[in-house]
């Protein structure tokens, strides 16, 4: 669960997906994403650009958009793994807990990213497209 037992937020700093659900992202990128994407395309000043927003707004961009030939087409599980790899990629840690599907749980994750080489360089002004 990505909430504090109290329901606080917490941030991606805080490992709130598990390597396991990363890895499923990964192969469900693999499958629906990379014949269009790069996973690299997806970190650095892209998700920095997210930053103090939850992870429910990056998710429903993604859904809403994604895949461009069918959005909304995976199951919202697919599409949270899709958000774990990334983060990963990016540099977050993971944690012991998959990162939840719910629209609450997404909105209780705030987009926080570490100031590391995989995502250095500046945010863009408004959060982009997916």
């Amino acid at each position: 669960m990505a909430a504090d037992r109290d329901g606080s937020r917490r941030s991606l700093r805080d490992g709130v997906y598990s390597d396991a659900q990363a890895d499923r992202g990964r192969k469900t990128f693999d499958a629906y994403c990379a014949s269009c994407h790069q996973p690299q395309a997806f970190v650095g000043p892209y998700l920095k650009a997210w930053t103090g927003r939850t992870v429910d707004g990056l998710f429903e961009t993604v859904r809403n958009g994604m895949p461009e030939e069918n959005p909304g087409g995976l199951e919202r599980q697919e599409y949270t793994d899709i958000l774990a790899f990334i983060f990963r990629q990016d540099g977050a840690p993971s944690g012991p807990e998959e990162l939840p599907s719910s629209a609450l749980g997404l909105k209780q994750v705030v987009i926080e990213v570490a100031e590391t080489p995989a995502n250095a360089g500046p945010a863009t002004s408004d959060a982009p497209r997916f």
